[in-house]
This record gives structure tokens, sequence and C-alpha cells, in this order.
């Protein structure tokens, strides 16, 4: 899984915007098995409702990247 600056930067080039806040939620200290659990629709849901509709975009790009459904050359 990609580390927080290379989220960042895939965020910037392909959506225009990154939050680090966004990734930081979605990646913070947790085993394999509860990162897994966080990453979900429910989760982004909930981060689309706290911080808006550019966040809840990162966090589905987030997603996709983590589980190799984007891949971009860094």
């Amino acid at each position: 899984m990609p580390n927080l600056r290379v989220h960042l930067r895939i965020s910037r080039a392909l959506l225009g915007f990154a939050d680090p806040l966004v990734h930081k939620i979605l990646d913070r200290t947790l085993s394999v098995e509860e990162h897994r659990r966080t990453h979900n629709p429910r989760t982004i849901r909930l981060i689309g409702e706290l911080l808006g509709k550019e966040a809840k975009e990162e966090a589905w790009l987030h997603f996709l990247t983590d589980y190799n459904f984007v891949k971009f050359p860094i």
C-alpha cells in the first residue's frame, strides 16, 4: 500500500487536490485486519459527511489505490 506522500501525489494528479487528513484518517496506525475494516464504503461516507464531497472522492481514490484498482507511476 502506498505511503502518505504517494497518496497525496496521486490525489493531486488525478483529482487536482489533496487533503492529508483524509489519508491520515484511513491509514492511522492499525493492524492489517483493522486497516481492512476501515477501508469500506461506510467509512468513506462518514469522511464525506465530515469533510465534504472532495474528501469523499479522495477517500474513494485512496481505497482504490490501496487495493491496486488504480495504479500510478510515481
